[in-house]
């Protein structure tokens, strides 16, 4: 019997995607984008890093000289300009790692974004929600972890979800139906 973990890393073997960790300056962020390239569970791309070169499978972007940063503040300008964000503001925003990363999944650059280990869930996801948006048909965003307990004896096989730990806040039934589906 195999646990949720390795489940979860056999199928992410099958189809590596190419995640950004936009907290490239975090050694613990960069020690795990170099296990995820080890292991063939991703293709990490980091942004930040050091001046070294990076870790086999990882790839470095380091922002202030990006030739994208142009493509992606006109890509936010266009996509924020009805909030009243003007070039000049976009041009500000893009330079937040968390941002930037966001726009690389936006346009494609990217296939997911993972944050949050320097940075509160609402910075994180702020992000996301104006330039991503919810998918299509999903009325509630909403957010989920996975806890193992190994070896727990009381319930099940020591596995729980916790949906929506944070981004709602005492959420009515309907909203409630909403995130245990999409959970």
């Amino acid at each position: 019997e195999m646990d949720i973990l390795t489940k979860l890393k056999d199928l992410a073997r099958r189809n590596p995607k190419r995640i950004v960790l936009p907290e490239g300056e975090d050694e613990r962020i960069v020690e795990g984008a170099a296990k995820a390239a080890q292991e063939g569970i991703s293709h990490p791309i980091v942004l930040g890093g050091s001046t070294d070169a990076p870790p086999p499978g990882v790839e470095w972007i380091h922002i202030e000289t990006s030739e994208s940063l142009d493509e992606y503040a006109a890509a936010l300008y266009e996509e924020r300009k009805h909030k009243g964000v003007d070039l000049h503001k976009a041009k500000e925003l893009v330079r937040d790692h968390i941002y930037f990363g966001t726009l690389m999944v936006r346009l494609g650059r990217a296939d997911g974004l993972l944050a949050g280990a320097d940075h509160a869930t609402s910075d994180t996801l702020r992000p996301a929600l104006q330039i991503i948006k919810a998918a299509p048909g999903i009325t509630t965003v909403s957010s989920l972890f996975l806890m193992v307990l190994p070896g727990f004896r009381y319930w099940g096989d020591g596995v729980f979800i916790f949906a929506d730990d944070g981004l709602n806040t005492n959420p009515p039934d309907e909203k409630l139906e909403d995130i245990d589906v999409a959970s």
